[in-house]
This record gives structure tokens, C-alpha cells and sequence, in this order.
């Protein structure tokens, strides 16, 4: 649930075709990130806009599901991505490494921030 312009409460509506969505947090704006699986396994990062629409934030080609864990007051979201393993590799080629961070979508309610440890 979150909060509409007027500050009325709102519940966020379910993605067409994604009927298992969880919220990760939602910032001071009342835009709330989570993610979304359907029955067969497939995860997407979704941002949900102050009046509980849903929009899928977009993956890098190769990646196969999208964690989206957190946002922030400005509006970056941070997640994870996995990446599909490539089919195959040649013996004198190195397999390719997925990098620790990937951005999911544009816009500014689908960045992902560098995730920092805090001590």
C-alpha cells in the first residue's frame, strides 16, 4: 500500500501476468520498488508509481530476472540482475563475467545506485 498525491491510502495493483509481487521499500514520495514472479518462475523488477500502478523496469539484454531491493528519495532504485549463461564457449576463449552491477530501466524511478556496506 501506499499514498496518493492527496495522501489517500492506495493498494498497489498486481502486474498483468505476475501474480506474486512483493514491495522492498517505498521512499518519501510514496513510490514503492519490489519485484513480481509469475507461476513459472520468471522475476521482474517493478516500480509502483504513488497511485499503485505497476511498470516493469527494463533488464540488459542477456539478463534473465530482475531484483529490485531498495530506492531512495530521489528516485534511484537498486537491484539485482541475473544473467543467462551463454550456450556454449570455445576452448581458447575465456567464459564472458557478469558485472557486479547492471542498470535495470531508465528514468529516474528505474536507476540503480551503486550498493555501498555500511559499517
Amino acid at each position: 500500500m501506499t499514498r496518493d498525491a492527496s495522501g489517500t491510502p492506495r493498494r498497489l495493483q498486481e502486474p498483468d501476468g505476475y501474480p506474486e509481487s512483493r514491495v522492498e521499500d517505498v521512499n518519501n514520495q510514496h513510490v514503492a520498488t519490489g519485484t513480481a514472479a509469475d507461476r513459472v518462475g520468471d522475476s521482474w523488477a517493478v516500480g509502483w508509481d504513488r497511485d499503485g500502478k505497476p511498470t516493469f523496469l527494463e533488464r540488459p539484454p542477456g539478463s534473465i530476472r530482475s531484483f529490485a531491493t531498495g530506492i531512495n528519495d530521489s528516485g534511484e532504485i537498486i537491484g539485482n540482475i541475473e544473467h543467462r549463461p551463454p550456450d556454449r564457449f570455445h576452448a581458447d576463449q575465456p567464459a564472458p563475467k557478469a558485472s557486479p552491477q547492471d542498470r535495470l530501466g531508465t528514468g529516474p524511478r528505474s536507476r540503480i545506485a551503486p550498493r555501498t556496506n555500511v559499517e
